[in-house]
């Protein structure tokens, strides 16, 4: 984990869990807020998705600006009530993965915000390394390990401090927080 500084917007530094699908970014996203006694980010796209969904609708590529608003409005929100930490299930960055992987283009737009978000303070890149389950969001099951290179790749591309993250329960737990503890403490 490479030293940088920490933005530190109302003391609050911020952690996002990325990664791919059914890696655990949800699960640990909860369990290290508890932990740290703080709240956390969900992956607003689930709430977007299963809206369009109920009205028999399909994402199409136009929904990647209003998925990484939404987002953007959640993180606020939480970072109000955020203590010391606040942790992300998600950010611009995976939009931008996913867009490549099922449209082939992204927009500009969020390139931009990519490339201006520089107040991520870790990125904690979740391994592959746990099973897969399903659920309405996943396709991808056979696809992971060819996409944890391709998130570990867009980390690389702009520049964003990052450990990668493994184990199975407990252990991926406290691998997790023995990085976030020498972040927040070093």
């Amino acid at each position: 984990m490479e030293k940088t500084n920490r933005t530190t917007e109302g003391n609050v530094a911020r952690v996002v869990l990325f990664g791919p699908e059914s890696t655990g970014k949800s699960t640990l996203s909860r369990l290290l807020a508890d932990s740290y006694k703080t709240v956390y980010v969900l992956e607003y796209l689930r709430y977007f998705a299963q809206d369009k969904y109920e009205k028999g609708l399909n994402l199409v590529f136009e929904d990647n600006l209003k998925i990484v608003e939404g987002q953007l409005r959640l993180e606020a929100e939480a970072r109000k009530h955020a203590d010391k930490v606040l942790f992300s299930d998600t950010d611009v960055l995976q939009s931008i993965v996913y867009s490549i992987e099922y449209y082939g283009k992204v927009q500009n737009s969020l390139i931009d915000l990519a490339n201006s978000n520089s107040d991520m303070d870790l990125y904690l890149l979740l391994s592959a390394d746990i099973p897969w389950e399903k659920d309405v969001l996943r396709d991808k099951p056979n696809d992971r390990e060819r996409l944890f290179g391709v998130f570990e790749a867009t980390l690389k591309k702009y520049n964003k401090n990052y450990v990668v993250i493994s184990g199975l329960g407990d252990e991926r737990l406290k691998n997790a927080k023995k990085y976030i503890n020498q972040f927040l403490l070093g």
